[in-house]
């Protein structure tokens, strides 16, 4: 934890000298000092393009070797390119230190774990939802439901179109490769997990409290997003704000008496049903 902080501490110095300064007055001994005392060593290997690079070590020190090159020969300061080249390597470091996702996904799982903080829980509440969703459209839900004297577990399985899928996960994948991504933590609200594997099966874990917080990504919120492509109201994903008891049917009735001269009363009546169930709206 403490390198960690120690290079986020780096990267935002170094990101912000980039940002002020032009790269003739950038301190690259400065910097080498730096990047050695975070032990980070020379790598004259080949190389590598830095967005294939998923590792804090290997692309410190591909920033240090860098360095060493730039001190080894001053008349590339004058490079255009070599400024670009370090401004995306600092941010790329600075991104992997963050714990942002990288690559392309290939699963995302959701684990949702309410906290039923105001009442108590009564057979059948759900206790657990776990959403499983890969880039060729296969979803699985896992429900735990509360019983009061064991627990049972649900499974759905179901295909969804793929470009459907494809949507909702380059959504995820975008909105956690970002630092700024932000989550709200509170008490006694339950917690959701995300996890996301990459096509390079690299495996990045994201968590935060079960509240509505508008999880946006391009004004998409993303529980809403993942409860439409898979069509269900019912999933708490990242908000808790699963629509568990809908309307089974909504019953509508309008009487008016009419008196008119004689003494006889005449009663007029209409009924309208919206039936849920039987997807049917009668009116009599």
């Amino acid at each position: 934890m403490e390198q960690r902080e120690e290079i986020i501490r780096f990267t935002d110095r170094w990101i912000e000298e980039f940002d002020i300064w032009n790269l003739k007055d950038i301190s690259f001994s400065r910097m080498k000092k730096d990047c050695e005392d975070l032990g980070f060593i020379l790598n004259h290997k080949k190389m590598v393009e830095i967005d294939q690079i998923d590792d804090a070590e290997e692309l410190g020190s591909l920033i240090y070797t860098q360095c060493e090159n730039v001190l080894n020969d001053p008349e590339r300061i004058d490079e255009f390119d070599l400024w670009q080249w370090f401004v995306e390597a600092l941010d790329r470091l600075s991104r992997i230190v963050h714990g942002c996702f990288f690559g392309i996904p290939k699963t995302i799982k959701i684990d949702s774990a309410p906290v039923f903080f105001n009442r108590l829980m009564t057979s059948g509440d759900e206790i657990n939802q776990e959403i499983e969703i890969n880039d060729s459209g296969k979803a699985k839900i896992i429900r735990t439901l509360y019983k009061e004297k064991n627990q049972t577990i649900e499974v759905q399985e179901l295909q969804i179109d793929e470009s459907a899928a494809k949507r909702l996960m380059d959504a995820f994948a975008k909105y956690f490769s970002r630092k700024d991504a932000y989550e709200i933590r509170a008490e006694d609200v339950g917690t959701w997990t995300v996890e996301m594997i990459n096509t390079k099966g690299h495996a990045y874990s994201f968590s935060g409290s079960l509240v509505r917080q508008f999880i946006l990504f391009e004004d998409t919120d993303l529980s809403d997003l993942v409860r439409e492509t898979l069509g269900m109201d019912d999933l708490y994903v990242m908000d808790s704000e699963a629509f568990t008891d809908p309307i089974q049917s909504i019953i509508v009735e309008y009487v008016h008496q009419i008196v008119p001269d004689t003494l006889s009363i005449k009663t007029y009546a209409e009924q309208l049903i919206i039936d849920r169930s039987h997807e049917t709206i009668e009116l009599t």
